[in-house]
């Protein structure tokens, strides 16, 4: 789903009119009658916001500023089947042709559903997602989890014997927030009171350098709100589900979770890393002495069964831990609040107390079993990328009003980059295979292509690969190889 501001109609200050006359001609322009059509003319659902008189100006290279008043609106659609690195294009047109009724993804106050997952809401504002192509449910997802923190920025530390404060069982404020024929989102309040921060002794600690491990404080008993607000969004042809939480946290020394139950049976998980999708194990190392199992991920974390599997994407969320309670949570922290550094000394940070308002996204994507063979991967990798949309005037142009100028298949191969070359100018390609399995890259190149070489990650022109009739070019990938390709391209 995407949002495009458009000016519908602009009267530049050049055509002479009075400041007056240029607003009250733009406040009289109709805006009834018209639709949203794709490049193939077709009618395109979209809700459409007049957002009235609004001043502009453009910044010509031969002239100088040219300033404008304009009548703004913003349309909101679903763009579908765009390429990998293409584009399409869309047109504000007048029509009598109206987009045929679709019906509601809302079915019920609390439930969401799409051709592909239901997603029913509890009272308590967990949520229930049914996969439809293989029938399995998922429960308890999206509780949220509290515990103190009487660590440092580098060591997490929960006090001893706390138990973990939950929204389980929360009696949450629960109502429809958007119901469109492209998305529906349902709103979740969870008004909640949490310890305000460590007690006393937590200073003491602090400064008597105690290592963290060893530290007894405990919360204190004095209680502050913690208001979380959660908005849950199912596209219409959404893969899974979106997830925009945000909290006013007011407390010190404290983390909190989200929480996806997975009940699925497996000893080991995936996650995403630098230049590949790692396995890891469940149970820590015999050696492993701290009782968190934290770890890094980068885009998700990914916990697989024989038939299916849960992945839950992020934005900027690089700390997760796969519970070891019977269920294989997924478990992603949301917010750290502590007050020192760490590593040795002792060196106060009263800004990493994060106290404020905060926001997180993420998505959960369930599948049959392979997050590579689904698209559950790479659906977590599109999440991670803002789509650019823009105004262009009416015009031929010499674009084809849907392309794409590169393409690629095989679905083992994750794409890492696309940059110019400083010295050559060349276009440099970037995957990786993410399987422990041989791959093939396949590249078609719709660009006035002169020549495609293999590089080093350091960009160094290595052995030039042959083209066939159509520019095309075919090389093998090893498993888990890091390939980057050089792309020559003519001026013309």
């Amino acid at each position: 789903t995407v949002s495009i501001e458009l000016d519908a109609k602009r009267l530049y200050f050049r055509e002479g009119y009075s400041l007056e006359e240029t607003s009250r001609r733009m406040k009289e322009i109709d805006l009834s009658g018209r639709v949203l059509v794709n490049a193939q003319g077709e009618s395109v659902p979209c809700t459409v916001e007049d957002l009235g008189l609004q001043f502009g100006y453009d910044l010509p290279d031969d002239r100088f500023r040219q300033p404008y008043m304009c009548r703004r609106v913003r349309l909101t659609f679903e763009a579908s089947e765009i390429a990998a690195m293409g584009l399409t294009t869309y047109a504000w047109v007048k029509s009598d042709n109206k987009p045929t009724p679709i019906k509601s993804l809302i079915s019920q106050s609390n439930v969401m559903e799409n051709e592909l997952l239901k997603v029913e809401i509890e009272g308590d504002g967990s949520f229930t997602l049914t996969d439809k192509k293989n029938g399995q449910v998922y429960r308890d997802l999206g509780v949220y989890e509290n515990t103190g923190d009487i660590g440092n920025e580098y060591m997490y530390k929960q006090p001893d014997g706390e138990t973990a404060w939950t929204t389980k069982g929360q009696t949450a404020k629960i109502s429809v927030l958007e119901d469109s024929p492209y998305r529906a989102s349902i709103e979740i309040v969870h008004n909640w009171s949490i310890p305000a921060m460590a007690d006393v002794k937590l200073d003491e600690e602090q400064h008597e350098l105690v290592y963290y491990p060893n530290r007894k404080a405990q919360r204190s008993s004095e209680m502050v709100p913690l208001s979380i607000r959660t908005v849950l969004s199912l596209n219409r042809c959404g893969k899974g589900v979106e997830i925009e939480a945000t909290m006013d946290n007011q407390a010190k020394d404290h983390r909190v979770r989200a929480l996806f139950p997975t009940d699925l049976q497996a000893a080991s998980h995936n996650v995403d890393s630098m230049f590949e999708v790692a396995k890891r194990d469940n149970e820590p190392a015999a050696e492993w002495e701290n009782p968190s199992y934290t770890a890094h991920q980068q885009a998700f974390v990914d916990v697989t069964a024989a038939a299916a599997g849960l992945t839950v994407a992020n934005q900027g969320l690089n700390e997760y831990e796969v519970l070891r309670d019977g269920r294989n949570t997924i478990a992603v922290t949301l917010l750290r609040s502590v007050g020192e550094l760490g590593d040795w000394g002792y060196f106060p940070t009263p800004e990493a107390q994060c106290i404020g308002v905060h926001t997180v996204r993420m998505e959960v994507i369930p599948h049959q079993g392979d997050g590579i063979g689904s698209g559950a991967y790479a659906e977590a990798y599109q999440f991670q990328i803002p789509w650019t949309v823009a105004q262009t005037g009416v015009h031929a142009g010499t674009v084809a009003s849907t392309s794409a100028p590169l393409g690629w298949s095989h679905e083992e191969l994750a794409f890492s980059s696309l940059k110019v070359n400083r010295k050559s100018g060349d276009l440099m390609l970037r995957w990786f295979n993410m399987a422990g399995t041989d791959a093939e890259l396949k590249l078609q190149s719709s660009l006035p292509t002169q020549g495609v070489y293999k590089s080093s990650i350091l960009e160094e022109e290595g052995s030039v690969q042959s083209l066939d009739d159509k520019g095309s070019c075919t090389l093998p990938v090893k498993p888990y190889e890091i390939v980057t390709l050089g792309v020559k391209v003519s001026a013309e």
